[in-house]
């Protein structure tokens, strides 16, 4: 599946890519070496917004200097994935957007 999305081409409109970053988000899991499946993985955390790792959220800035379309990425400290919209800084940038 992963590689279905690695050759993405830039959408050729303008873009801003805003999210949450600082965020303890699940990177990866680990399993004992028991053949037994009654114990819960070990969570081991990384950057992110708090569901979505900071690599996937970085993805768009792949599209800088794709396209003749401007690309904006935006990171906000400590916004998570699912209250990002009620966050102060986030709908500051987002009227900023709409009134320019």
């Amino acid at each position: 599946m992963a590689l279905i999305f690695q050759n993405l081409e830039a959408p050729g409109v303008e873009v801003h890519c805003i999210h949450g970053v600082n965020v303890s988000t699940p990177a990866a899991l680990s399993y004992s070496k028991s053949k037994s499946y009654e114990k819960q993985p070990d969570v081991i955390t990384g950057d992110g917004d708090g569901t979505v790792n900071v690599r996937s959220l970085q993805g768009c800035q792949r599209w800088i200097g794709k396209q003749k379309e401007d690309v904006f990425y935006h990171q906000v400290v400590g916004a998570e994935h699912l209250a990002i919209l009620n966050n102060a800084e986030v709908k500051a940038y987002i009227a900023k957007v709409l009134s320019s």
